[in-house]
């Protein structure tokens, strides 16, 4: 149980063929916020 203003989300692609993480973005709701005007 965090602050609301301090949550994280993670985007990531997964290669189902090789069967690993291909890229991954980690970033804060802010920044979420700021992106998707």
């Amino acid at each position: 149980v965090g602050a609301k203003s301090r949550q994280r989300w993670l985007f990531y692609a997964y290669d189902r063929l090789r069967k690993t993480v291909v890229a991954h973005v980690l970033g804060s709701d802010a920044q979420w916020n700021e992106n998707s005007r």
